[in-house]
């Protein structure tokens, strides 16, 4: 273990806050992360997809802009639509695969998509996390102000492009794999693969 000196260690300023975590309602969201893991269930090792999101907007008035959530989507043959109905709504209408970090910062970085958050407390070993979903139904399109004429692609104004690097800076360290450091990255966008993780998921969960 390596011997730390009280008297020069020093707290990280900036981006080494805790982030908070988003409330329910309807938010336009920004996908800023992704992590790919295994995990085992009674029928064998599935992987998930985590997508981490900023909220930029919270129309439900909950003062939720800047909050963060991560939202988890089976990667099974019978659920890849779930996820397809994110990249849908964020305007996606080329190929792409989940396999490819290219392919999925792409797609996430498309913009931002509007949707309806429910979310419910799970209790840990320490303490209790948040768990958020999103019905495959309750994703849309969002509508921006502002668009560069070029590409089509949304011009975020100052205060929402100041959310996204803090997310960003967030699930950096938050989807790292414990192998690895630095955190991969790809143009903002964490997309690894994590070791197998154990359960705590039940088969009726997972559309196989």
């Amino acid at each position: 273990m390596p011997r730390i000196d009280p008297n020069t260690v020093s707290e990280p300023t900036g981006g080494g806050a805790s982030a908070r975590d988003c409330g329910g309602g309807s938010k336009s969201l920004v996908p800023v992360a992704y992590i790919v893991r295994t995990v085992n269930t009674q029928k064998g090792p599935r992987e998930v997809m985590d997508v981490g999101f900023v909220c930029i907007k919270d129309y439900e008035e909950g003062n939720d802009e800047g909050s963060v959530l991560k939202i988890s989507f089976w990667l099974t043959d019978a659920s890849l639509w779930v996820l397809n109905r994110l990249c849908d709504a964020l305007g996606n209408s080329q190929p792409y695969d989940t396999d490819s970090d290219a392919d999925m910062g792409r797609v996430f970085a498309l913009g931002a998509v509007r949707a309806m958050v429910s979310v419910s407390e799970r209790q840990g070993e320490k303490r209790t996390f948040h768990q958020y979903e999103v019905s495959p139904y309750d994703w849309s399109a969002e509508t921006y102000t502002s668009v560069d004429p070029t590409t089509g692609a949304p011009i975020f104004d100052e205060a929402s492009t100041a959310m996204i690097r803090s997310a960003e800076e967030h699930f950096a360290r938050r989807f790292r794999p414990a192998s690895a450091s630095p955190a991969p990255s790809n143009g903002g966008y964490s997309g690894s693969t994590g070791g197998t993780q154990g359960g705590g998921y039940r088969d009726d969960d997972i559309p196989f």
